[in-house]
């Protein structure tokens, strides 16, 4: 309930923002142009739905997109391939002293193709600068995923891939900013993304997290 909660009111914001975004642009004559597009960036992912108590965990986002313009003024669709790090962390069992024992964290490394719409806002003030929406799905291939707990100081690593579904489907929606200059289009998204499969085969779990990127787009 609370992942279809917050998607509805993900869709209800989406859906304002495209209306206010027409009356905006509707008189608008913009050059329909398609992009490379090379980004980089930072991510912050958990596992939600699972009975541990797993917290945020950081990770770097990697990729290209390719960026094409459609008959809908102001509206593209992008695809291409991302490297992405997801997982989480936890800290369990106190010390009598107050610090803690048991760290556990869970390290995943995924190879995407996205596929996401784009809707561009113009800057009332400055023709250059753009804001935008951004919604889509995302089919993530499981790379490798490996656990790493630390007791009393003690490390240990296992690859755990096997226990881990091979396969996962994100839903993402977010805004961000552009910026041309000599036709170039530099940009930062930031997005919140959604898993709508199970991660683990045995207790289950979704990813979920924030993404922000920067990219610098060249026309084609």
């Amino acid at each position: 309930m609370k992942i279809k909660k917050i998607w509805l009111l993900v869709l209800v914001g989406l859906l304002s923002l495209s209306a206010n975004a027409e009356t905006i642009t509707s008189q608008m004559n913009v050059q329909k142009k398609d992009f490379i597009k090379p980004y980089i960036g930072a991510g912050a992912f958990t596992v939600t739905g699972m009975a541990s108590d797993f917290k945020a965990k950081s990770g770097i986002v990697l990729g290209a997109s390719y960026e094409m313009a459609t008959s809908v003024e102001n509206l593209s669709v992008d695809t291409g391939l991302e490297y992405f790090q997801a997982g989480a962390q936890r800290e369990y069992i106190w010390t009598a002293s107050g610090e803690q024992a048991i760290k556990q964290e869970l390290n995943m490394n995924y190879l995407a193709i996205p596929v996401k719409a784009r809707y561009l806002v113009f800057s009332q003030n400055v023709e250059s600068l753009k804001y935008k929406v951004i919604g889509g799905l995302t089919i993530a291939q499981l790379l490798s995923a490996k656990s790493k707990t630390n007791v009393f100081g003690q490390t240990d690593q296992q690859d755990v891939a096997s226990d881990f579904h091979s396969t996962d489907l994100l839903a993402s929606a977010g805004v961000g900013v552009e910026y041309e200059m000599l036709g170039w289009v530099s940009s930062l998204d930031f997005e919140y993304t959604q898993g709508l499969l199970e991660v683990s085969k045995q207790t289950g779990g979704h990813n979920e997290g924030y993404l922000l990127k920067a990219g610098l787009a060249v026309p084609l």
